[in-house]
């Protein structure tokens, strides 16, 4: 295996493609971020904690909600799918025991398609959560991973590299790196491909979690200034 090849976009094989992160870009949700990996995109809103329907009602923690529209068409399996995941995975990170009997919806849509949405997904999710204060016990960040005929790892695959690719593998972590939170692989690989896919992806989330502190105090800083200009 090998993760040293030129690809048609000019990265190195182990690159991420170039970061853009944007909060608050909406103002009726409480918290909104626009995630984006060059040409992939994903805009999320979050709503709440807010108030649930009775029947919905959970004594001791909040429920949490993912709804996950695709860029075109009506949403399908796969959005289901996505929905499931992302629900499951910020379950366990969200310290949903502080607003008991109480909603947080998280709205996804793809704005760009370019391969590995759903690694955008996550991170923007995050980033929406954060930006409305939601309160969390870490924070989550995702990369993906796809190994082509020749054995080489593709990091942050495009959607022509993913389509060609014999495996390809998304993982979710949490900042404080104790593992991977989520995981799916498809294709066909070796135990030892798939041992490669996890530590390179483990490896390279850190720049997410990097890129995600930094939009973070830019933010604060932006909004520090404001309040001084008032």
């Amino acid at each position: 295996m090998t993760t040293t090849s030129i690809r048609p976009d000019g990265r190195q094989a182990d690159q991420i493609r170039p970061l853009e992160i944007v909060q608050g870009l909406l103002h009726r949700p409480d918290g909104s971020a626009q995630f984006a990996l060059d040409k992939t995109s994903t805009l999320a809103a979050v709503y709440g904690p807010m108030e649930i329907k009775i029947r919905d009602e959970k004594v001791d923690r909040a429920t949490i909600e993912v709804n996950y529209k695709p860029l075109t068409g009506q949403s399908g399996v796969r959005d289901r799918w996505v929905e499931f995941n992302v629900r499951r995975t910020f379950e366990g990170v969200v310290l949903t025991a502080l607003h008991p009997n109480t909603l947080i919806r998280i709205e996804l849509q793809e704005s760009r398609v370019h391969g590995s949405e759903i690694s955008a997904a996550f991170n923007a999710a995050t980033m929406a959560l954060m930006d409305a204060g939601v309160p969390m016990r870490t924070i989550v960040g995702s990369v993906s991973c796809a190994i082509d005929d020749q054995g080489t790892l593709l990091l942050d695959p495009t959607e022509h590299e993913i389509e060609t690719a014999t495996s390809f593998h998304i993982f979710a972590f949490d900042s404080e790196m104790q593992g991977a939170l989520f995981n799916d692989s498809i294709g066909s690989f070796t135990p030892e491909q798939y041992n490669a896919c996890h530590e390179i992806c483990r490896k390279s989330v850190s720049k997410i979690f990097s890129f995600m502190r930094t939009a973070v105090e830019k933010k604060l800083l932006t909004q520090v200034q404001q309040l001084q200009k008032e």
